[in-house]
């Protein structure tokens, strides 16, 4: 099972940032939209507009043919008529058209307000992003130390019962005598404070098994482990030698 990653402040931060960035990102495309909608419109209202220009010479040249006698009155009346429909279907376009430009520039407007809000919180997610993955790297040090202090008391355990092992009879290079334990640790995390077995190596949480190190530990270990399995599993160990001349 995945462990559960416990909600820190940062994260709480970092979610409510994202998810600022999210309604805007929602809003910009809500407002980019609607002005798709209304160029649409406006396109349409533009291909609806007669060319009046078009019409107005229509109608004079029928005028001008009408007096050299060219065409009949009804020839210009007809022109007259488009040109007027034209007028009238122009005039009632021109406020549509006017209203769907001023909207679309108002809501061009809020779209460049919404993407410079939206670059400012892009800008922002970075520092907020790495304080969230400090505070992530703090809690897995502090599991790791935890884990690694665990650690050395197993590696010290099965180096004792080792030792125990090659009193009994154990062949040497069975017994984990060469059995090495390095753990690094990083200066800059909290959990690692006071978690250096070697002033001298920064960078080591622990270094065992390595030769020539303080045996008094390793006896010591050795002792404590005898000792509790004496006292936990009623294990009985035969008492050192005597050196000769000693004793009854």
């Amino acid at each position: 099972m995945a462990e559960q990653i416990e909600v820190g402040s940062a994260l709480k931060v970092l979610n409510e940032h994202q998810a600022k960035a999210q309604e805007l990102r929602e809003r910009l495309e809500h407002v980019s939209g609607a002005a798709a909608t209304w160029r649409e419109s406006l396109a349409d209202y533009q291909r609806a507009t007669p060319d009046l220009a078009a019409l107005e010479k229509a109608e004079s040249d029928a005028l001008a043919a009408v007096a050299l006698g060219e065409v009949e009155q009804e020839t210009a009346d007809r022109a007259s008529s488009l040109l007027a429909e034209g007028r009238r279907l122009a005039g009632e376009l021109g406020p549509k058209i006017k209203t769907a430009h001023s909207t679309i520039a108002g809501l061009e407007r809020k779209g460049e307000e919404i993407r410079a809000t939206l670059a400012q919180f892009e800008t922002a997610r970075a520092s907020k992003l790495k304080a969230f993955l400090v505070e992530e790297m703090e809690a897995e040090a502090a599991r790791y130390v935890t884990a690694a202090a665990a650690l050395i008391r197993h590696h010290s355990r099965i180096r004792a019962l080792g030792r125990l092992a090659q009193k009994a009879g154990l062949a040497t290079q069975l017994t984990g005598a060469d059995l090495k334990l390095v753990i690094g640790r990083m200066e800059s995390l909290k959990a690692f404070a006071g978690q250096q077995s070697n002033p001298h190596k920064s960078f080591l949480m622990f270094e065992g098994g390595i030769t020539g190190q303080d045996q008094t530990k390793s006896q010591a270990a050795e002792r404590d482990e005898r000792q509790r399995l004496t006292a936990e599993l009623g294990i009985e160990f035969e008492s050192e030698l005597q050196p000769a001349g000693e004793g009854v």
